[in-house]
């Protein structure tokens, strides 16, 4: 009885380390891939927004505040024209101290941007603001200001053509 016990214990133990290994492994991006070609794939899925081109440098640099000194290269999309809000940027970044700088800046201009956000100008927009998301793969920081559906595709993009 007590072996059985033993084996059991063991069986269980093992199982919860695998699951702990497994949860904590960390994905392994890819580095090579540039971010124009990202777009390419992205902009098609988003064939429901008007007017979506790419932001001017001195507008991410200025109006955004983004750092783009250890900027590998980087694409922002904005809605240009109507009273949508849609955007993205993916920014391909030196490594994972720069990494982590954009990721601050990026939350620092979503927080004054819906600190500012004019419903009068945009009905309905704000809820886009509010769920914006940003997420980093590797090198790779992207953020989403888009309707839920639309995010998960722009991400689900990116993360697939970085995967090894």
């Amino acid at each position: 009885m007590r072996t059985l016990k033993f084996i059991c214990f063991c069986i269980a133990l093992s199982l919860v380390c695998a699951f702990i290994i497994a949860c904590g492994e960390k994905q392994d991006y890819r580095d090579d891939i540039t971010v124009e070609s990202v777009v390419a794939k992205i902009n098609p899925t988003l064939s429901q927004i008007e007017n979506l081109d790419r932001a001017p440098e001195n507008y991410v640099k200025i109006q955004q505040a983004l750092p783009l000194d250890s900027c590998l290269e980087y694409v922002e999309m904005i809605q240009v024209g109507g009273v949508g809000i849609d955007e993205y940027g993916i920014f391909k970044m030196k490594d994972a101290e720069s990494v982590a700088a954009m990721k601050t800046a990026i939350e620092s201009y979503l927080a004054s941007a819906l600190m500012t956000f004019n419903e009068d100008y945009a009905p309905g927009e704000k809820p886009k603001l509010e769920a914006a998301e940003i997420k980093i793969f590797g090198n790779y920081v992207m953020y989403a200001v888009l309707s839920d559906s639309e995010k998960i595709t722009a991400f689900s993009v990116l993360e697939n053509a970085l995967k090894k």
